[in-house]
C-alpha cells in the first residue's frame, strides 16, 4: 500500500510538472508574439492594432518626454508620430523572458529605421527596452509598462 501511494505521488508530480512546463512554453510564445505583432504592426504603420497589444491602464515610459498613462492617450499619440513618420525597418532582440504566473516581463536591445514623411528622409536608431505584461482573463497577454531609450548620445 505505502509503494501505491508512493508511486501516485510521483505520478501526480510528473503530470503537475509537465502540465507546468507546458503552460510555460505557451506562455512563453504568446509573450514573444506580443513582440513580433508590435513590429509588424509598426511597420505596417496600423496604429489601432498597435495600441490594442497594450493593457488600458498601460504606462508608457518614453525618452525626453513625460509618459503616457491611458490607452486613449497611447493611441492618440501614435496616430500622431504615424503622421510624421513611418517605420520602415525593425528589427529586436530579446535577451531575456520571465513568465512570474499572470505577470511577464522582457527585456532586450532593438534597431529602428525611421522615415520622416515630408522629407523623406531617413534615420536609423538602436537602444534598449524593458517592457512588463500581464494574462488576462481572456488568456492574452497585454503590455502593462513599457520602457525604451536610445543608446545614441543626445546632441550637444
Amino acid at each position: 500500500m505505502k509503494k501505491l501511494k508512493q508511486s501516485a505521488i510521483v505520478l501526480f508530480f510528473l503530470i503537475f510538472t509537465t502540465t507546468a512546463w507546458a503552460n510555460q512554453e505557451a506562455d512563453n510564445k504568446a509573450v514573444i508574439k506580443v513582440l513580433d505583432d508590435y513590429g509588424e504592426f509598426n511597420l505596417a504603420g496600423d496604429a489601432k492594432s498597435w495600441a490594442e497589444l497594450h493593457a488600458t491602464d498601460v504606462v508608457k515610459l518614453r525618452q525626453d518626454k513625460p509618459p503616457l498613462t491611458s490607452w486613449d492617450e497611447l493611441y492618440e499619440g501614435k496616430l500622431k508620430t504615424n503622421a510624421k513618420r513611418k517605420v520602415v525597418g525593425w528589427d529586436l532582440e530579446i535577451k531575456e523572458i520571465e513568465i512570474l504566473g499572470d505577470r511577464a516581463y522582457t527585456w532586450g536591445v532593438y534597431e529602428v529605421e525611421l522615415q520622416f514623411i515630408e522629407s523623406g528622409d531617413t534615420v536609423r536608431a538602436n537602444g534598449k527596452f524593458l517592457t512588463l505584461y500581464r494574462k488576462e482573463p481572456d488568456g492574452r497577454w497585454v503590455i502593462t509598462h513599457d520602457m525604451s531609450n536610445s543608446s545614441v548620445s543626445p546632441k550637444k
